[in-house]
């Protein structure tokens, strides 16, 4: 367990996005007895549900109803949570994307745009940028941060998850230098597809797609041995590698045969 406090008490672990998905299936990969998770999402009834299979696996577990778009709420749940019982590990999960963040033949729309920034990006920093300082008072603790392969590779047909993403990916890597003296860890997460209701609404072939139970192990595994990175499958990162290396004019060619699909 990464918690950072070890002899201290059980861990606590925080997760966003926690209600379905990837969220959902880290909280029961980190459901055991003795630990605290606080699970944060903004569906009550799915909420629910996760925290329900979290307990019958022995989690004192704790359900926030939350936005992780509202700054002040994000920061108010929060601190409450780690004045209960300090975090010992924030798993900043939560996100949007799937077929909702695709653009159009012309172009984006702005409102699926903002929404999906204000979730993805400003959801993190609302999040972490919260509990970072806490957690280099006490001079420990794990902060990780999910962010996408998408962020490695070009993705014409959702540039601004694509950006999301990127961003969230340059937000942790420079996080991990600032805090590094801290004591705290930062982790980046970056997985390829999981099948998730997410991945499900995207058309066309998903390569390397693992399962959310997988996916959830290999950064369980990532996290407890306390890298600085996890990105999965190697396949589907070697692939997105390869895409940023290539000529515009190939990638817009690949783009036009999906479209005409």
């Amino acid at each position: 367990m990464t918690d950072g406090r070890a002899g201290r008490g059980p861990s606590h672990i925080l997760i966003t996005g926690a209600s379905s998905g990837l969220g959902a299936a880290l909280a029961l990969r980190h459901a055991a007895p003795g630990v605290r998770l606080s699970l944060l999402a903004r569906s009550p009834e799915r909420l629910a549900a996760a925290a329900a299979a979290c307990r019958a696996k022995g989690a004192d577990t704790i359900e926030i109803i939350a936005d992780v778009r509202d700054a002040a709420a994000m920061e108010a749940a929060l601190l409450a949570a780690d004045a209960a019982r300090p975090i010992d590990l924030c798993i900043a999960n939560a996100g949007v994307g799937g077929g909702r963040s695709l653009a159009g033949e012309h172009g984006e729309d702005p409102a699926m745009a903002r929404e999906v920034g204000e979730i993805n990006f400003m959801g993190v920093i609302n999040t972490i940028s919260v509990l970072a300082p806490a957690f280099a008072r006490r001079g420990g603790g794990h902060l990780a941060i999910v962010s996408s392969l998408a962020a490695e590779a070009p993705v014409p047909l959702a540039p601004s998850y694509a950006a999301s993403k990127a961003g969230v990916a340059a937000y942790a890597r420079n996080l991990r230098l600032l805090l590094r003296d801290n004591g705290v860890r930062v982790t980046l997460i970056l997985p390829g597809f999981v099948d998730t209701p997410m991945s499900r609404d995207l058309p066309g072939p998903k390569p390397g797609m693992t399962t959310a139970e997988t996916a959830a192990d290999l950064i369980a595994k990532g996290l407890a041995a306390g890298r600085a990175e996890i990105a999965f499958p190697r396949s589907t990162r070697l692939l997105a590698a390869a895409a940023r290396l290539a000529p515009d004019s190939l990638i817009s060619s690949v783009l036009r045969t999906w479209r005409s699909r």
